[in-house]
């Protein structure tokens, strides 16, 4: 999970208009709220280009997964938010809606119209209301969420604060309702975990003979090194784990440069 600066997104000039609509007709009972999906359905292509593409909660770009535009608080009980863009979320289906998983009790994850409180509070009824809820789902549009959640070298999603209760619970929360350890996350991330690994060490086997008048070494080492920049970097696939891994190696001068330079 990337940070999602919502100030990115363009909105179409004359969407909020089609969405004022929308509210209309549901108020004056002519539509309900389900049947004006196209409404937030024409911001998805807005929605995937601050993110190039990539599911705003697990950073996929599976082209076999639908991608959908969730309402992060579901419009099923926040009603009023069900028209405002800065409540939605660009998510595959394997976070949205409801999947089978192995790996999580009772077999299935999926976010689909959940969104558990902190014990004590109250859903809020407008958006004044809306400072006093404590989320258990992070929000990738939150820099303070996103920094919560870390991964494991075998690829599996974890708390970064274990020590820290709330912290703790609103990530395996986040875990469980996102599908965020559903077996092909998990083997993806082992497998790019194994790609990087194999570039550092082929590219620190001839990092000593690189700029010694050898350009077939050169090249070799620019090659790989350009390999590892791009798993880390904001567009791929997977880029907040890949940079886990490599921070595995950071103690080598020249894979700190790559951290630093992505």
């Amino acid at each position: 999970m990337r940070y999602i600066d919502l100030d990115r997104v363009r909105i179409p000039d004359d969407w909020q208009a089609k969405a004022n609509k929308a509210i209309e007709d549901v108020a004056n009972g002519t539509k309900i709220i389900s049947k004006c999906n196209s409404v937030w359905s024409s911001l998805k292509e807005p929605l995937s280009n601050v993110s190039h593409g990539k599911c705003w909660y697990c950073e996929s770009l599976e082209d076999r997964s639908d991608k959908d535009v969730d309402h992060f608080r579901p419009k099923s009980k926040y009603p009023w938010l069900a028209f405002d863009w800065r409540n939605y979320r660009f998510a595959c289906t394997f976070c949205n809606r409801r999947r089978g998983n192995d790996n999580i009790e009772g077999g299935a994850g999926g976010k689909s119209a959940e969104f558990p409180l902190n014990d004590g509070c109250q859903q809020a009824t407008c958006a004044d209301e809306l400072q006093d809820e404590v989320p258990l789902l992070l929000d990738p549009c939150s820099p303070r969420d996103v920094g919560l959640l870390h991964f494991l070298e075998n690829g599996y999603p974890c708390p970064k604060y274990k020590d820290h209760e709330l912290r703790k619970q609103r990530v395996e929360t986040s875990i469980r309702l996102y599908n965020l350890n559903h077996p092909e996350f998990i083997e993806r991330r082992i497998s790019l975990a194994n790609k990087i690994r194999r570039w550092v060490k082929s590219a620190d086997r001839i990092f000593d003979q690189c700029d010694c008048g050898n350009t077939a070494i050169d090249e070799a080492f620019d090659g790989l090194v350009d390999s590892i920049h791009r798993a880390i970097s904001e567009e791929s696939e997977d880029s907040t784990f890949a940079r886990i891994i490599v921070r595995e190696y950071q103690s080598k001068p020249w894979v700190e440069e790559v951290l630093n330079r992505a």
